[in-house]
């Protein structure tokens, strides 16, 4: 058995430096794996290219980049032990709105399972509405899907400046939460 192929080096996302499975393109035209680029922009809020340094806007679209995916793909079922899947595509605005307008625990972890699939699917759960949606929902619910609606907003980290206008509004939040506290981690965390 020889030497195991050297990966091509445009493969290779700049900031984690691993086989790009999801590559998308930012508006400085240059291609990192999904992941990493969200962290960089979303999460730990840089907003320059990690290799110009040119700015970015705060609401950056990334671009996905199909046709070195599926290079990406073919090279990894030659020469690599793992093929790299297909992601999943980003939620849609109209699915997700459909989902917090019939609030159900089946359509709690749909969302759930969104959010935690992507930084993207994360930040448009929260365009959506989702804040202000959840929030009204509570004192409606029972215990259970309370429990996962908390834990849901919890996994959106929503800054507290925008929930706090939101909490505000609904009186009857607080006093929905109390029977959630001896059961529920998300309700202390929440509070």
């Amino acid at each position: 058995m020889g030497e195991p192929d050297e990966v091509p080096p445009y493969f290779i996302c700049p900031i984690s430096l691993e086989i790009m499975k999801d590559p998308v393109t930012i508006r400085s035209g240059i291609t990192y794996d999904r992941d990493s680029i969200e962290r960089w922009l979303f999460i730990d809020r840089r907003l320059t290219c990690p290799v110009t340094n040119e700015p970015i806007p705060a609401d950056a679209e990334l671009t996905p980049n199909h046709t070195l995916r599926r290079l990406i793909q073919s090279w990894s079922s030659l020469h690599a032990a793992n093929r790299i899947p297909t992601p999943r595509p980003p939620a849609d605005l109209e699915t997700v709105q459909n989902l917090l307008r019939n609030l159900s625990p089946s359509s709690l972890s749909l969302l759930s399972s969104l959010a935690a699939e992507s930084e993207s699917n994360r930040r448009l759960i929260i365009r959506a509405g989702a804040p202000r949606r959840l929030i009204s929902f509570l004192p409606t619910a029972s215990i259970s899907p309370a429990d996962s609606t908390l834990a849901l907003l919890l996994s959106l980290r929503v800054p507290q400046d925008d929930l706090k206008p939101l909490i505000s509004e609904n009186h009857e939040l607080i006093s929905s939460l109390i029977p959630l506290i001896p059961q529920s981690s998300s309700a202390i965390q929440f509070l």
